[in-house]
């Protein structure tokens, strides 16, 4: 079957995590949140992994040292928070509506 990719804007890594269960019901076969730096350049961040490889709910990664203040939304509503999702072709309209329902902007 085919895959697809998509990628969702968050405000927060809670946020994105949030709807983790419900897309792995989907049977998603790659997965990883990454909390965006104020500096898109360097792309500091702190990723999320989950893949169909590790059987494991969520892992997390720091993939760098990083500030946390710099990379945490301070309430002005950014949506610096990174998901991106590998589905099957057949799951992924379905995969699209949780993102939204969940707050995500695709």
């Amino acid at each position: 079957m085919a895959e697809k990719s998509m990628q969702a804007y968050f405000h927060s890594p809670a946020e994105a995590q949030s709807i983790i269960s419900k897309l792995n019901a989907l049977r998603v076969r790659d997965m990883q949140i990454k909390q965006l730096g104020s500096n898109l350049v360097s792309n500091e961040a702190m990723e999320w992994s989950t893949s169909a490889e590790h059987n494991a709910d969520t892992e997390m990664v720091n993939t760098a040292s990083f500030e946390r203040e710099s990379t945490i939304s301070n309430g002005d509503g950014r949506l610096d928070t990174l998901l991106t999702v590998l589905i099957d072709e057949m799951s992924y309209e379905q995969a699209l509506r949780v993102i939204r329902s969940g707050g995500g902007v695709v």
